[in-house]
C-alpha cells in the first residue's frame, strides 16, 4: 500500500449510515463543537492519531521518490493534517453535500504534488 492509497481509506471512517441516515456530519460537528469549547487537552495536530506514524511515512515516501515536494515530513503533515480538518468541518457544514474521499485526494493532490491512487 503507498503512502496515497493509506490517506484514502482514512474517510471511510466517517461513513457511517444507519438506514437511509447518514450520520458522518453530525458526528463531526458534535467532535468540533466539542473541541471549539476547549473540552480538550490536544495540541493539533501533534497528539492527534498516527501522527508520528504519518511523519515518518512521508519521510520514506520522499526517500522512495514517491513525494517530490521538498519541504520537510513534519511540515507536509502539518499542511496535510490542517487541510484535512478543513475540508472536514466544510464537508460536516453541508452536511455530507460532496465526496470527502474525492475532496480528500485533492488534497492529497495539491499538498504531495502526485496523484493520489483509486483503491
Amino acid at each position: 500500500m503507498t503512502f496515497a492509497t493509506f490517506g484514502c481509506k482514512i474517510p471511510m471512517l466517517l461513513r457511517c449510515r444507519v438506514g437511509n441516515t447518514d450520520y458522518g456530519p453530525n458526528i463531526i460537528r458534535q467532535i468540533y463543537v466539542h473541541m471549539v469549547q476547549g473540552k480538550t487537552e490536544e495540541k493539533f495536530p501533534y497528539t492527534m492519531y498516527l501522527y508520528n506514524m504519518v511523519v515518518n511515512t512521508i519521510e520514506n515516501a520522499k526517500r522512495a521518490g514517491e513525494i517530490a515536494n521538498p519541504l520537510p515530513a513534519e511540515d507536509i503533515a502539518f499542511a496535510l493534517y490542517h487541510s484535512f480538518r478543513s475540508v472536514t468541518i466544510t464537508w460536516a457544514t453541508e452536511d455530507g453535500a460532496f465526496d470527502l474521499v474525492d475532496a480528500f485526494r485533492r488534497v492529497f493532490d495539491a499538498v504531495l504534488g502526485m496523484k493520489a491512487e483509486t483503491k
